[in-house]
């Protein structure tokens, strides 16, 4: 492909045309999900629209940054829902897929990178419905934290409150971070706490909880 979308339109947060829905409403379901927090920022209270992915979007993610040579980076889209929980009224998402754009990045070529992966994801929402949530790039940094070509990015491309960005450093001590931007950019770089929403099988019968992250810079 060689045509990009222009690098000032936002992408949709919603569905695609004919297909937006109202917030879902379903409590939230902390019971089957584990909360991380990063070992660096204070983060008692969650944000506004927490966050909860899927393991399988997790592995997802990470398997995507995994596979990239050294000097590359993977990057995606991630698609979910937009819940209300009954009980407070308050607003959450759950990413529960990652759509993997089939090309690799190198310098500074995030924005049209993504610009251009925009006809992928909506074909994905499509078919599958829910949301776009944000997107997700690999870093091949010592520190999992957004660049400034990272934050000018997602304040051009993802104008909605509950977007986010997702960044990963794969490797032998793996990390990464859950990032939301304001449209000034400001607190670009504060880590996110999240929820990981676990499978059936990661609840044991005794009620331990098995989880799939590996992150040195988060903890339960």
């Amino acid at each position: 492909m060689d045509r990009f979308w222009s690098s000032a339109t936002p992408l949709s947060g919603g569905s695609p045309a004919g297909r937006e829905s109202e917030n879902l409403t379903r409590p939230l379901p902390v019971a089957q999900a584990i909360r991380w927090t990063p070992t660096v920022d204070d983060c008692s209270v969650d944000p506004p629209y927490p966050i909860f992915i899927t393991q399988s979007a997790f592995a997802a993610v990470q398997a995507h940054a995994e596979a990239k040579p050294l000097d590359t980076a993977s990057l995606g889209f991630l698609a979910g829902n937009l819940f209300m929980c009954p009980e407070t009224d308050a607003p959450y998402v759950v990413i529960e897929s990652a759509i993997q754009l089939p090309w690799s990045i190198s310098g500074d070529r995030l924005r049209p990178a993504l610009s251009q992966g925009w006809s992928v994801v909506q074909e994905e929402l499509r078919r599958n419905g829910g949301r776009l949530l944000g997107w997700y790039h690999a870093h091949r940094a010592v520190e999992a934290r957004l660049s400034p070509a990272d934050v000018a990015t997602h304040v051009a491309l993802f104008d909605q409150p509950w977007q986010v960005a997702l960044v990963v450093t794969p490797g032998d001590a793996p990390a990464g971070g859950f990032f939301r931007i304001p449209a000034d950019g400001s607190r670009s770089l504060a880590y996110l706490p999240f929820y990981e929403l676990l499978e059936a099988s990661s609840i044991l019968p005794d009620g331990r909880k098995v989880s799939d992250l590996a992150w040195v810079n988060y903890r339960t």
